[in-house]
């Protein structure tokens, strides 16, 4: 979810305040596969809680990365956010600045995921946020 801001808005949350990074898929760790990224969407909502996973591109939704996005989808929804807070800021009569309302939003991100095994060890990261395109 993208928001154009209107003339006097300012946003500021939508950041990252905890995260867990996703275990390495148990199934997985003896065939010891080449690097995996899973490219995930979370969807969060007013809170700042993950309400939602999604696969952000094609390749994470393949039947044989399927172990990889269910152990980012598990951690990810354990994540949590700063609220995404827009503020509408006017001045009033002796052009003093101040806030005359403000909301929180929902809001997604994408973020990377990277799997990877060397002689049976196992490493993970907890995402990468995706660089806006």
């Amino acid at each position: 979810m993208h928001y154009q801001l209107a003339l006097g808005e300012v946003s500021s949350g939508g950041t990252v305040a905890a995260r867990v990074a996703p275990a390495y898929p148990g199934g997985e760790l003896a065939a010891c596969p080449p690097a995996v990224e899973v490219i995930a969407r979370l969807i969060v909502d007013t809170h700042g809680r993950v309400i939602e996973v999604q696969p952000g591109n094609a390749d994470a939704a393949a039947p044989e990365r399927r172990p990889f996005l269910a152990a980012t989808r598990a951690a990810a929804m354990q994540w949590r956010f700063a609220p995404l807070q827009i503020n509408h800021w006017s001045a009033d009569a002796n052009g003093e600045s101040h806030v005359v309302d403000s909301r929180t939003e929902p809001f997604s991100l994408d973020y990377v995921f990277r799997f990877t095994c060397h002689a049976g060890s196992a490493q993970v990261s907890a995402g990468d946020k995706v660089a806006a395109g």
